[in-house]
This record gives structure tokens, C-alpha cells and sequence, in this order.
């Protein structure tokens, strides 16, 4: 067995599959690769979490494109951001642990995408521990993440701790876990019918038919 390919809602227009499996599939197939890190046995000693974790809010950015007519969240990527993640992803089966699912949100993009895409992982503002965590998973367990309908962990973690003597929250984002609901969120922008009838509407007008 090996990477499993993306689950899409069989009503899905075909011209926003055929885009998700020739443009979107290989990039989920590139994070089930770096999940397998790190390889010791092979002298592969980086376990790529930042990549991880960028790509999969790249990705998330990219989707939420899918809301707009034209393909293209220029000027208001930021809502589109939050809006595609408060909308479709599965906070029903996978909440942040000790927070709410609007809070993650504005954090996943105020402290984790925008870190991640513009400073170098450096934030200015904001008074908490940032964790990104991954363990080297097997082959066999990140198939079964991929096959699984239901979460086997949170993504997103609050923690009060004491750091400096003060006392402030670190926020962990286990990417592997983080990985699955990416996946289950494309899934059910899949099963909004009237959403897909605009992205399909979309895709067309750039000559993607």
C-alpha cells in the first residue's frame, strides 16, 4: 500500500476533480512523504515539521481560493483564510483542545501562516509558545490516517504554562492530525453543491474546462 488519493464527494463537477487530482493531489502525496521523516536508519535526520506545517496551510490558503469567482483571494486572502477553515473544517470531530474553534482560526493564521509564509517563522506580537510537532510516522499508519473517517487526535492544543515566570498558553499544531482534517475539509467543499457550481464556474473562466 501507499499514499491513498484524496476523497471527493461523487457530485463533484468534474473540472474542479480533474483540477484537484492534476494539480492538489501531488502536493498531499508530498506531505505523506515527509510525515515518514525522520529516517535515521538512512542518515535522514530533519523531520521537516515547518515544511509540514507550511505546506498544509499553503494549502488551506489555496482552497479557500475555491470560495471566490475567479480563483484568486488577492486582497482579502486573510478572510478567505479563516472563512474556508471556519466553514468546512471538521471542528465537529476534531475541536481544539482548551479553546474554540474561532480562536484557532485566527490563530492558525496570525501566528502560524503568516509567520510561516512572510517573517521566517518570526512573529511580533501575540504572547504565546508557538510548538509545531510531528513524530516519524510508518507507512502503514499514515495510510490508515489517510483511510480514516474519523480524527485519531486533535490538530490544535492549548497548554497554560509558565515561561519566564509569567504565565502565558502554548499552542501546539500536531501536523500529522492536522493533515487528516485538511483532507476531510476538501471533502466536504466537495459536498457543497452550490460552492462547487461556482468553483466550477471559476475553473472554467480560466480555461481550465
Amino acid at each position: 500500500m501507499s499514499y491513498q488519493p484524496l476523497t471527493l464527494d461523487e457530485k463533484t463537477p468534474s473540472v474542479v476533480e480533474r483540477f484537484v487530482r492534476q494539480h492538489l493531489e501531488m502536493q498531499f502525496h508530498d506531505i505523506h512523504c515527509m510525515l515518514r521523516l525522520p529516517l535515521p536508519e538512512v542518515d535522514i535526520k530533519a523531520g521537516c515539521n515547518f515544511a509540514v506545517a507550511n505546506s498544509l496551510l499553503s494549502l488551506v490558503s489555496g482552497l479557500s481560493a475555491f470560495l471566490t469567482e475567479n480563483i484568486d483571494t488577492s486582497g482579502n486572502s486573510g478572510s478567505k483564510f479563516k472563512e474556508v477553515l471556519l466553514n468546512y473544517y471538521p471542528w465537529d470531530l476534531q475541536p481544539p483542545v482548551n479553546s474554540t474553534k474561532e480562536r484557532s482560526v485566527d490563530h492558525l493564521y496570525e501566528y502560524f501562516r503568516n509567520p510561516l509564509a512572510h517573517s521566517l517563522g518570526l512573529r511580533s506580537k501575540g504572547n504565546f509558545l508557538i510548538v509545531i510537532a510531528k513524530g516519524n510516522l510508518s507507512e502503514q499508519k499514515i495510510e490508515k490516517l489517510e483511510q480514516s473517517t474519523i480524527p485519531q487526535a486533535q490538530a490544535i492544543e492549548y497548554t497554560p504554562i509558565t515561561l519566564n515566570n509569567e504565565q502565558i498558553e502554548r499552542i501546539t499544531l500536531y501536523v500529522e492530525y492536522f493533515y487528516w482534517g485538511v483532507r476531510e475539509m476538501l471533502k466536504r467543499l466537495s459536498m457543497d453543491a452550490a460552492q462547487m457550481q461556482k468553483t466550477e464556474q471559476g475553473l472554467k473562466s480560466l480555461g481550465l474546462a
